[in-house]
């Protein structure tokens, strides 16, 4: 049994972009459960839709949930001050070391997602 060149790299390429988003989840799940207090107490003066998951469900889904919201606001707040979902005192009063972590964990994540869709593509397409 041969295997192509291309068919090696597609598998090559759908597990690095699946053990990638593994890690991420991981990352996720660990920023959660010890940074969670801390996300939670920097937005009070924001809109309840950005911690509310964390109230919501105590376990894995909302800590996720509150991390990736969070991290969202912090990578792209313009979007979120336009639409008056946050405060501008929040976002200026957040931990610059926190900050760049979500940031790089929401550039991830979205780097993930484009791989899997992308993954996906060319296997309808094959």
């Amino acid at each position: 049994m041969n295997i192509s060149f291309a068919d090696a790299l597609f598998v090559v390429s759908g597990l690095l972009v699946f053990g990638g988003a593994i890690i991420i989840f991981g990352v996720a799940i660990y920023l959660g459960y010890t940074k969670g207090e801390v996300l939670s107490e920097h937005f009070k003066n924001s809109s309840s839709l950005i911690t509310v998951p964390a109230r919501i469900d105590k376990g894995l889904r909302g800590k996720t949930r509150l991390v990736y919201s969070v991290s969202s606001v912090v990578t792209f707040p313009r979007f979120f001050l336009k639409h008056g979902i946050v405060s501008a005192e929040d976002i200026e009063n957040f931990p610059r070391d926190l900050r760049r972590k979500l940031v790089v964990l929401q550039w991830s994540l979205l780097t993930a997602l484009t791989g899997i869709v992308t993954l996906g593509l060319i296997a309808m397409w094959k």
